[in-house]
């Protein structure tokens, strides 16, 4: 099962999930300068996020460079493609790997929820990016 798979919600639920998870700003940003190609360039994203979280899942916590490495990629596209809280979820991942610190589990693991809710939420915004068979 793959990390988007993982994660199952409600409609409110993903109504309160897409409210907290997506920065509407940003977004709205985005659909204006992408001209039409927004979806592709969110499919990238979550492509290239899914890889990365799942990397960051597989190290062990002894692999803490390349735990900071990946996190900080996510970061950075994350805050970039209005989603904020996996941002947040991978900088204190990032920190704390930097810092040498014992017990990523936990932060790995809020990363990858967070992954899992922002995939949600975009899909739910666009549902252009969900997988064909994941549509109504």
């Amino acid at each position: 099962m793959s990390i988007a798979e993982s994660h199952t919600s409600t409609d409110d639920e993903s109504d309160v999930h897409e409210r907290s998870v997506l920065d509407d700003d940003t977004l709205t940003m985005l659909e204006q300068e992408c001209d039409g190609a927004l979806e592709g360039l969110l499919q990238l994203f979550l492509s290239e996020c899914e890889k990365r979280v799942g990397l960051i899942e597989g190290f062990g916590s002894g692999a803490r460079n390349e735990i900071e490495r990946e996190a900080h990629t996510v970061k950075g596209a994350a805050i970039s493609f209005g989603c904020p809280a996996l941002s947040a979820a991978a900088r204190d991942l990032e920190t704390a790997a930097g810092r040498g610190e014992t017990g990523l589990e936990s932060l790995v693991q809020m990363v990858v929820r967070t992954h899992g809710a922002a995939r949600v939420a975009l899909e739910l915004r666009y549902p252009g990016l969900r997988s064909p068979a994941a549509r109504p």
